[in-house]
């Protein structure tokens, strides 16, 4: 692993860059775990698949030839809802994009380039928490935007309010 690049220590013990470091951290973790899920998924289903017309080939009215390839193609099936369900390959990109912005605001804030050319450490902490909570803020509108309505729907009142 590449060592990280010198933070000051001003800047180590701030909120903001605790909250950068969280945040990266976390979206490093769930875009590897969604990724992971993403792959095991796809890959099952290839092999599954290729080896349905494999167990259909043997016989015209064997055992094997009915039940294991229909057994195959419901597990596929099952796969491919599991992965709609729960959206790992939108995630793992979703969540990659993330991380790799925080990435490159957290080099630019370190190297006092981009939006923090020539700001003191005052000025850009504060510009750093403020581009932080974006990127983390369109993150999470793009999975609001995303979930199912009846998801995003408030709970009905309870009777007699």
């Amino acid at each position: 692993m590449d060592p990280e690049p010198f933070v000051p220590e001003g800047v180590a013990s701030h909120p903001t860059w605790f909250r950068l470091d969280d945040q990266l951290a976390w979206y490093n973790r769930k875009s590897g775990w969604n990724q992971r899920w993403y792959k095991r998924l796809r890959l099952a289903q290839l092999f599954l698949s290729a080896a349905i017309p494999f167990f259909s080939l043997g016989g015209p009215d064997g055992f094997w030839s009915r039940l294991v390839p229909g057994l195959l193609g419901g597990i596929v099936a099952t796969f491919e809802g599991i992965q709609q369900l729960y959206q790992f390959g939108d995630r793992w990109f979703e969540y990659r994009a993330t991380a790799e912005a925080l990435t490159h605001e957290k080099f630019l804030f370190l190297a006092g380039s981009g939006p923090y050319r020539d700001l003191p450490p005052g000025s850009a902490l504060p510009l750093l928490a403020e581009r932080v909570e974006e990127t983390v803020s369109q993150e999470h509108s793009r999975w609001v935007q995303t979930k199912p309505s009846e998801e995003k729907e408030p709970a009905p009142a309870a009777a007699g309010n």
